[in-house]
């Protein structure tokens, strides 16, 4: 089983939301599976809320905190994928 993982952050740009919307309907379309991970604490983009209005199979946005490292929000991921016995 194959998942694809992202981490989003935009917080300086709310408008850009629109391109994490096209990489999960992009990613959904060659995996089952789309997780993102999602820096809660400075998004400006109400991203966990817009991933869940999209209602699509497979697709799961959950936040992360700490973000002040980049393995925090990597290992998550991993972590998301494992649970569902992804590779």
């Amino acid at each position: 089983m194959t998942a694809i993982a992202t981490r989003f952050y935009d917080k300086s740009r709310p408008e850009r939301i629109h391109v994490l919307v096209d990489f999960i309907k992009r990613a959904r379309e060659c995996a089952p599976y789309v997780f993102v991970a999602v820096n809660d604490t400075a998004d400006t983009t109400n991203a966990l809320e817009v991933v869940k209005e999209l209602r699509i199979p497979g697709v799961r946005a959950f936040p992360v905190t700490p973000w002040n490292h980049p393995t925090g929000p990597l290992n998550s991921l991993v972590l998301e994928a494992a649970r569902i016995g992804a590779s």
